[in-house]
């Protein structure tokens, strides 16, 4: 990745959290953590997608998910109506445009923001991969992870997909939701490596908010639009 930064991208009607744990502010905001400690670099933009209702708003139902969404800085594709496709349809839209500036040479979304050299979608199986397969032409990695201990590898400037063995969503999910302490320490279990905190001893301290500081470093702003605008000036200069 060459120092460089990442990107997720969650089909959260795929890929599902229990509310259980911490509160809902705090599980996105180690979800957050996790995705950067999965692709071990650092995230700057995550996206997600989910069927909202047009009159619902964030706070407005104690039991959504779209408070805890925007309060740690993920932008959300407010989906409706509720087809199955358009969830994934939203991200890899997303994935699409940053190929285009990729292949286009652009390096930066928007002034101070660069583009992602890594892209990870979480979504179940996608109907077509071609915005995936646009990326990696472009000189982008992508990985795919799907809910069942399956994720798909597509490293940049190839044409191959190399299949991956990980973690199962709803374990990682409960692993995260049980973890007392940040698990991207060392000596502290993540999702894949459970023995230290479960049959081992730690010196790290017990640290319930773990997740709590991470939104803050997400852009949120509208990449398609920010691309589709910087698209447009690179036409005018030539």
């Amino acid at each position: 990745a060459g120092g460089g930064t990442a990107a997720a991208f969650w089909n959260n009607e795929d890929l599902r959290v229990a509310p259980r744990g911490p509160t809902r502010n705090e599980m996105v905001a180690r979800i957050a953590r996790w995705f950067e400690g999965f692709l071990g670099m650092p995230l700057q933009r995550v996206e997600v997608s989910l069927f909202v209702e047009p009159w619902d708003n964030p706070g407005s139902n104690p039991a959504d998910w779209l408070y805890a969404f925007q309060k740690n800085g993920l932008f959300l594709h407010r989906v409706w109506p509720p087809m199955p496709r358009a969830p994934k349809e939203a991200l890899t839209n997303t994935v699409r445009a940053i190929a285009e500036a990729a292949r286009a040479g652009v390096e930066h979304v928007a002034p101070g923001v660069p583009l992602p050299r890594v892209l990870c979608v979480y979504s179940e199986e996608l109907y077509f991969d071609g915005a995936l397969r646009e990326a990696q032409e472009a000189g982008l990695s992508v990985v795919v992870y799907g809910a069942s201990e399956r994720a798909m590898y597509y490293p940049a400037n190839s044409d191959l997909q190399v299949r991956l063995d990980v973690v199962k969503w709803r374990t990682a999910m409960d692993e995260l939701g049980d973890a007392v302490r940040d698990p991207f320490l060392e000596g502290v279990h993540t999702p894949d490596n459970p023995m230290a905190q479960k049959y081992g001893t730690t010196s790290t301290p017990l640290n319930l908010r773990w997740g709590s500081t991470h939104g803050a470093g997400l852009d949120t702003s509208n990449w398609q639009l920010a691309l589709a605008k910087v698209a447009m000036e690179e036409l005018e200069e030539a």
